[in-house]
């Protein structure tokens, strides 16, 4: 069973923690047979080497796709599939790449090397649990995915992480309403105690962890089996443009998990919650009041999320519009709270947004039926291939 590491950079140098990867996997004794790096900025040559010493190493900038192209097209793929799914003429149009193109990359590398299964890691997180403030326990992270993957018709694991929250801690007046807007209501009790907690989030020990099945997909610390490729419709996210600049949507993994849901294939979380240095503080308080880093990731995921939501509640089958209208009331209170409470004038944007996104909801559907449709043309003529 051939195994491979997947992961995207901006730029790849000594701040990806990649080689504890590694050296975890070569620890408790499990051959990685490559990495599949996908980078969009440059490179430490000196890092990339070092990672050699490990591995064989697929390096592929989002920009510069002319090997896999030609390989897709070697096996007869059409022209049009090709370029839809590797998104050629976005960046030329919005100077922005899709977060879903740069993890398909990764799954179309592993198609095309005969990988059975893919490890997805982040840049920022650490094969450890961490299970009290400053006490992180490592774990076998290939061994205790491949274990679950291992059972009937199971297609992916995965689980949350441990560390800092995807929010910073923060507490102003109609909190409720901006975290509602953004389709967040489920972190609105958690949110309310961040002044107890500062929003650190902590794993447990492996004798107290219960794997259960799950349709929510963590991208950082996920594992999927590529046997069952072509079966579901490939990872999917988009842009949108508000007051003439284009945000990317966020959320592929968690369309992800519908698919997979819808699809009958599934899925094990297997409550091993990886360390995540979210805001690339820890173990410093993130601070989104004086830190212009964290206010900036608040922002740009705000917009994500907002771009996401009608696509998420379109293949949920849910009515798009109404939900929008009802967030939307209560994005004008919230982000005029939190644009006074961050001193922040852009989240003022975020109810323009809700009505940007739905409005851009037609394009976004159309361009995911035309991925799909270009994912299933080229996985199906790789599985015939190998026979």
């Amino acid at each position: 069973m051939k195994k491979c590491f997947g992961l995207i950079v901006n730029r790849l140098d000594d701040k990806v923690t990649l080689i504890d990867f590694l050296l975890n996997a070569k620890q408790f004794g499990h051959t990685i047979d490559e990495v599949i790096i996908i980078y969009s900025q440059d490179i430490d040559r000196g890092y990339l080497e070092n990672i050699r010493t490990f591995v064989k190493v697929k390096l592929i900038h989002v920009n510069r796709l002319d090997r896999i192209y030609d390989a897709l097209h070697g096996m007869g793929i059409s022209e049009k599939a090709i370029v839809k799914i590797l998104g050629m003429g976005d960046f030329e149009e919005t100077g922005l790449v899709t977060y879903s193109k740069k993890r398909n990359l990764v799954l179309l590398q592993a198609l095309l090397d005969d990988m059975d299964i893919v490890y997805f890691i982040d840049s920022d997180v650490h094969p450890c649990v961490l299970y009290a403030e400053g006490k992180c326990e490592e774990i076998d992270f290939v061994g205790v995915h491949l274990n679950h993957l291992l059972f009937k018709n199971v297609a992916a694991t995965t689980s949350d992480y441990s560390g800092y929250f995807i929010l910073p801690p923060m507490k102003f007046n109609h909190m409720e309403a901006f975290l509602t807007g953004i389709q967040k209501e489920g972190a609105i009790a958690y949110m309310n105690t961040s002044d107890l907690h500062n929003c650190l989030k902590l794993g447990i020990h492996e004798h107290y962890r219960t794997p259960t099945f799950t349709n929510k997909l963590l991208g950082g610390n996920l594992a999927m089996r590529t046997g069952f490729l072509n079966r579901i419709p490939p990872f999917f996210s988009f842009f949108y443009k508000v007051a003439d600049q284009y945000y990317l949507t966020r959320g592929e993994d968690t369309t992800m998990g519908v698919f997979f849901d819808q699809n009958h294939l599934k899925v094990i979380d297997i409550d091993v919650k990886i360390t995540h240095d979210t805001f690339g503080t820890y173990p410093k308080r993130p601070d989104l009041l004086n830190d212009p880093l964290i206010k900036n990731r608040l922002f740009y995921a705000s917009m994500g999320w907002i771009g996401r939501n009608p696509f998420l509640n379109y293949i949920l089958g849910k009515d798009v519009q109404a939900i929008a209208d009802a967030q939307k009331k209560e994005m004008i209170v919230g982000a005029e709270a939190l644009a006074h409470y961050t001193n922040d004038s852009r989240f003022l944007m975020l109810p323009q947004a809700i009505d940007s996104a739905v409005a851009n909801l037609p394009a976004m559907i159309e361009r995911y039926e035309e991925v799909k449709s270009a994912w299933f043309e080229i996985t199906k003529t790789i599985e015939r291939r190998k026979g």
